[in-house]
């Protein structure tokens, strides 16, 4: 068991915080209260700017530590940790980047796997209600106008605000709808020229239940320029799609494509 004398009871959490919801802090106060000391690991730190990782590691840093003054939490150290696409190594660079530990919670199976071997105390973090207390929610919710600020502390609502965090998310370009649409769009290529020489009535199922995925609502953030440029990135897997289908030329087909951007994604 890798322990290190005076930190037997020490632990470290890793986190990306996209933001700290209330989810996080519950996992936070149980283990500060287990443990004498808390190393709280804001993991991807060199991210930011994106659906997935909008706040910096700064931002994230001072969403932490302003929440743990509000909640009187003293025994907690905040270390950002970037990423190491190295699996091998990876224990060795969070052990060079942050305070002697002995214990880690995590419920990722990996981390939980790496760590483990490397000899230390592996516990599982507290789940609580995972449906609405995850970054992917909190992130949604502000992507959709909804009610995010329920399920952040307060402190956290703050800095996002000074920040225009819900402005940044909503910049980014289509958050779920974009990403689907282009999905859908490649497979409906791919599957064209499988089916043309197959069967015709296949074809005519997959683009009948494609049609019905494009009338689904679409979640649209940002700006006219960036929802019709990403339109115009599918224009021409459409025309190739409509071409595979014989229904029109080129010039009709990115025509349409067009069309499509500017009546859909606008």
């Amino acid at each position: 068991m890798h322990s290190i004398h005076g930190h037997e009871n020490d632990a470290l959490i890793i986190g990306r915080f996209q933001p700290l919801h209330n989810g996080h802090l519950e996992v936070i106060r149980k283990v500060s209260a287990e443990c004498d000391h808390v190393i709280i690991g804001i993991g991807s730190a060199q991210s930011s700017h994106t659906s997935e990782n909008p706040f910096t590691a700064g931002e994230r840093y001072l969403m932490m530590s302003e929440t743990l003054k509000d909640e009187g939490i003293d025994n907690a150290m905040i270390v950002p940790v970037e990423d190491l696409n190295r699996y091998s190594v990876w224990v060795s660079h969070v052990e060079s980047i942050c305070p002697p530990f002995s214990i880690i919670y995590s419920n990722n199976l990996g981390t939980r796997r790496l760590f483990t071997e490397a000899g230390y105390e592996v516990r599982h973090a507290p789940l609580y209600n995972r449906r609405d207390h995850s970054g992917t929610e909190v992130r949604r919710r502000m992507a959709n106008g909804g009610d995010w600020r329920s399920l952040v502390p307060e402190p956290v609502a703050k800095v996002i605000d000074a920040i225009d965090g819900v402005g940044r998310i909503r910049s980014m370009g289509d958050f779920d709808g974009g990403i689907f649409r282009l999905f859908i769009e490649l497979v409906d290529v791919c599957l064209m020229n499988i089916a043309r020489l197959k069967s015709q009535p296949f074809l005519r199922f997959w683009r009948t239940i494609l049609a019905g995925f494009l009338k689904m609502p679409v979640i649209i953030i940002g700006g006219e320029g960036v929802d019709v440029s990403l339109q115009l990135l599918l224009a021409p897997f459409m025309w190739l799609a409509s071409r595979k289908g014989g229904r029109c030329d080129e010039d009709a087909c990115q025509d349409g494509g067009r069309k499509y951007a500017a009546h859909h994604l606008t």
